[in-house]
């Protein structure tokens, strides 16, 4: 699969073409490889951006603590999956999980350090890329695109990157009407962890009870997933969510 990408400045992780000049910054990524050809004669020392329309990717930065509150979160709450996973140049990461519907941008929300980029939004700086500091953007050997498929985000990952959390965390809810069509419209292959965890956060923080949940959660799933998840993963979705 081609992945779309779009010139940086050098060294930099600024678009490089302006606005003046007809730039539209990350929304210029394209998978036309005689468009990539032709920047990247034009400016062969570019750095490479790549957007998060296709991905959620895990931004973690090792200058603002992300790489402790990464250490912190997987103690907690497991070890994340193994997906392709970048070391960057200013010695952070980069974990790139599969495109979550209706997820978006945020700085810190999941930890101090750690932002996501999603949806129409985002982008990161990709290898084989260089940083300011002269040091190279390069997979971790192993986790390159072509040697491991992109995973799907665990479900306390995704219960934290929406901001659903339990009562006694912050509410971040979305307009009701958003929950009467998420309800009623339910959710396909690839969107379906997420919907739960969304369906989920809104009924915690309406104080309801958990046991009460999860039964409406099992015949959501059954009648409006497509297909639906199993038992167990929707009993450890709802888990998860508890324990955060």
């Amino acid at each position: 699969q081609s992945i779309p990408v779009f010139p940086l400045r050098p060294r930099d992780k600024f678009p490089l073409i302006s606005k003046q000049l007809g730039g539209h910054g990350h929304h210029d990524a394209t998978t036309d490889k005689e468009v990539v050809d032709g920047w990247w004669r034009k400016y062969p020392n570019a750095n490479i951006g790549l957007p998060a329309t296709d991905f959620f990717i895990l931004d973690v930065d090792q200058k603002s603590g992300g790489i402790a509150s990464i250490r912190a979160l997987v103690a907690a709450n497991g070890d994340l999956p193994l997906t392709p996973m970048v070391r960057t140049g200013g010695g952070g990461l980069h974990l790139y999980f599969q495109k979550v519907p209706g997820l978006s941008s945020s700085v810190g929300r999941i930890a101090p350090g750690i932002d996501v980029r999603a949806g129409n939004t985002g982008y990161v700086v990709a290898p084989p890329s260089i940083h300011q500091s002269g040091l190279r953007y390069d997979f971790v050997p192993g986790r390159a695109f072509h040697e491991i498929k992109v995973a799907v985000g665990p479900a306390w990952l995704l219960t934290k990157a929406f901001g659903e959390t339990s009562p006694k965390g912050v509410d971040n809810r979305v307009l009701p009407d958003s929950y009467r069509n998420l309800f009623t419209t339910g959710a396909a292959e690839g969107g379906r962890n997420s919907a739960i965890v969304r369906m989920a956060g809104y009924f915690l923080r309406e104080n309801v009870d958990p046991l009460i949940v999860l039964g409406v959660l099992l015949a959501w799933n059954s009648v409006r997933m497509n297909p639906p998840l199993s038992d167990p993963e929707v009993t450890e979705i709802l888990s998860s969510m508890c324990r955060a």
